[in-house]
């Protein structure tokens, strides 16, 4: 079970960007950014219509503090796996989310991630737009230099889908086994085999990618080593499965 916490974080991220990307579209999602003395306070609001989903999954990056979730003005519960928040919308159909926290003065760049398509996406610092957009796909990412804001060099990240849904699909199996209470071995010889092949088709999609010029060099060595260390450690327990 040494490795089901690295499970839960990557898998996480698939939960519902293959379960739940067609059902839910964001129709407007703008973020506010607020030099606070040393730190910055950050509110998001999150529109949506039309949704068919119980849950919702939200990233917010690592070192927010103070967070705060409200689904049309009231508390919301939530289960958090690191930065991955899968919030649960009780057959809500329309409705505003609302997520206040602050990042404190030793966090320098402000990072987002869209687990869902986007119609219209913006962000302001103090004030001045930071980035407006349109039509993003689930797997956009966003980040920039706090210090610098509007004045220096920001990026706008767009991730193939592909090793966000793969992600989800485990964490689906994951959530299922915990809400039914179920203690079953993650490590089972078929959980492993299964994850062992979607890793395999994470690399190819990767190396695709990286060929196309579609990613960033250090996005691609970092991605590669992690699924690659992770295939490695498969196979190792699969071998001394079989032993």
């Amino acid at each position: 079970m040494k490795g089901l916490p690295w499970m839960c974080a990557f898998l996480s991220v698939l939960i519902l960007c293959v379960h739940g990307a067609v059902a839910i579209e964001i129709d407007d999602y703008t973020i506010n950014i607020e030099r606070k003395g040393d730190d910055h306070r950050v509110h998001e609001s999150i529109m949506v219509k039309n949704n068919t989903e119980m849950d919702m999954i939200l990233w917010i990056q690592d070192g927010a503090k103070s967070i705060e979730i409200k689904l049309d003005g009231k508390n919301i519960n939530y289960n958090k796996t690191d930065g991955i928040y899968l919030l649960n919308l009780d057959n809500v159909s329309s409705f505003q989310l609302s997520v206040s926290y602050v990042l404190p003065h030793d966090v320098s760049v402000f990072q987002k991630k869209l687990m869902y398509r986007c119609r219209a996406f913006s962000v302001k610092l103090d004030g001045e737009t930071i980035y407006e957009g349109s039509n993003l796909t689930e797997d956009s990412s966003i980040r920039f230099d706090l210090e610098e804001g509007a004045g220096g060099e920001n990026h706008l990240y767009v991730y193939t889908t592909i090793i966000f849904a793969l992600v989800a699909v485990a964490s689906i199996i994951y959530t299922v086994k915990v809400r039914k209470g179920a203690e079953e071995d993650f490590h089972d010889s078929k959980i492993l085999k299964e994850e062992k092949g979607l890793l395999m088709g994470v690399l190819k999609e990767l190396e695709k990618k990286y060929k196309n010029k579609e990613i960033e060099d250090s996005v691609y060595t970092e991605l590669k080593e992690k699924y690659k260390k992770r295939v490695v450690d498969i196979v190792r327990k699969l071998e001394e499965q079989e032993s």
